[in-house]
């Protein structure tokens, strides 16, 4: 199976606690919303805010598996998203004559 053809068939499911299910791809794509029984008790903006968390816990899954099939091709850690440490040392001034 080709690199392409491994991160195609990468998808991941997240249940949440009312029995609301999502799967994703690899690029956070939803394919597949299982509604469960419990959402005809659930407020509209309810279901809608349980439906996002948890589209976005199975692309953050997902997007692991992906990055974790590629880390070996890469030769170096992938960066995160944390901006960098910020450099406090004073900058040294000179003026020449």
């Amino acid at each position: 199976m080709t690199l392409t053809e491994r991160l195609s068939s990468i998808t991941a499911t997240a249940t949440g606690n009312h029995g609301i299910k999502t799967t994703v791809t690899v690029d956070g794509l939803l394919i597949a919303l299982d509604l469960g029984t419990t959402t005809y008790t659930m407020s509209a903006s309810a279901l809608a805010a349980e439906i996002t968390t948890l589209t976005h816990r199975a692309a953050a899954d997902a997007l692991a598996q992906g990055m974790a099939i590629l880390e070996p091709h890469t030769g170096t850690e992938f960066p995160t998203n944390e901006p960098p440490e910020p450099d406090y040392t004073p900058p040294t001034w000179s003026l020449s004559p």
